[in-house]
């Protein structure tokens, strides 16, 4: 991969790849050594943290100094050079240091037609580059090297993102909203809210993500599906399966409903608060006040929760009632 790197950026991209296999597969020291003994560590770490959105100006511009301050030969330093002034113009950053920049690199290419060995030392008294700006200069390499990977998992999370978007990953035709919702990760599940996934998408059995965080009793994503507008009386096409894998309903169940079934008296009040209609019926003919009356007699509510679904029997029972006046 290396041998057919030709361009600086290619290099970098190359010798990054390559110690990113390494560290895929754990070998942490290989990886390490392989940015240090092959790819000039501070060098390649100037110019992958120029590509990170999370660092600052002042970080970034601090570990080009901090390379410049370490590199050997004349071939990093020019490298360098390159990269630095690209990241400059790119990011328009402070015009008279871009002039300092290529300066040196117009000396730098001076000297090299003079001096044709890329090997050739720098000499003594180059222009030092200073201490470093901040905390960065108190991480190590690797520590570094770890901060960069972190940022380069969640540009390559962010992408497939997007290109995934609504997409069916599977044959139950789920998208990434219903396995996000039955997960423990909140801020996925906000991640692809904010991309624009469908916060309404049915599988092949009509279920939505609001109904996969239900029946995985996620709390937090449930409050979040519903704090963004998904709609809570969506019924399914299916009905849900008991211990044995058995039909233990006909089908066409809300959010609501299935919260009753499982007895889930924390999201039962949630989806209450939220809105969630209490007048629907499955194809069975029952509420989700049946469910959770027959969740109740199967013992499925923890006696500590016995008070408060109380509460809620007696509040969906009056919103019923009101429902019923109403017609």
């Amino acid at each position: 991969m290396l041998s057919y790197a030709s361009a600086t950026e290619d290099k970098i991209k190359a010798l990054v790849s390559v110690a990113e296999t390494s560290k895929e597969l754990d070998r942490y020291s290989e990886a390490y050594d392989c940015f240090r003994e092959k790819a000039d560590t501070t060098i390649c770490i100037a110019c992958v943290a120029a590509k990170m959105s999370s660092l600052s100006q002042d970080k970034v511009i601090g570990l080009f100094r901090k390379a410049e301050n370490q590199i050997v030969w004349k071939r990093q330093q020019k490298a360098l050079y390159e990269y630095w002034l690209e990241y400059l113009k790119s990011a328009a950053i402070d015009e008279d240091l871009q002039k300092d920049v290529k300066l040196k690199l117009k000396k730098l290419e001076k000297q090299s037609t003079e001096e044709p060995d890329e090997q050739t030392e720098i000499e003594d008294g180059s222009d030092p580059a200073g201490d470093v700006l901040d905390e960065w200069d108190q991480l190590t390499d690797m520590q570094i090297l770890t901060r960069c990977r972190e940022e380069a998992n969640r540009r390559s999370m962010e992408d497939r993102i997007r290109s995934e978007k609504d997409k069916k990953i599977n044959l139950y035709g789920e998208t990434r909203m219903h396995e996000a919702a039955r997960g423990n990760d909140s801020r996925y599940l906000k991640t692809l809210i904010e991309v624009g996934y469908n916060l309404n998408a049915r599988d092949e059995g009509g279920w939505t993500p609001l109904h996969e965080a239900v029946g995985a009793l996620k709390l937090e994503n449930v409050r979040i599906l519903a704090q963004s507008g998904a709609n809570l009386n969506l019924r399914s096409n299916e009905g849900t399966l008991s211990a044995e894998g058995e039909r233990t309903d006909s089908g066409g169940l809300t959010p609501l409903m299935e919260a009753c079934d499982r007895g889930a008296t924390a999201i039962v009040n949630l989806l209450l608060q939220y809105g969630a209609n209490v007048a629907l019926k499955n194809r069975d003919d029952w509420t989700a006040l049946d469910f959770f009356r027959n969740a109740m007699k199967m013992g499925m509510i923890e006696n500590e929760d016995i008070v408060e679904a109380t509460r809620l029997v007696s509040l969906m029972e009056k919103k019923l009632k009101e429902g019923f006046l109403k017609n």
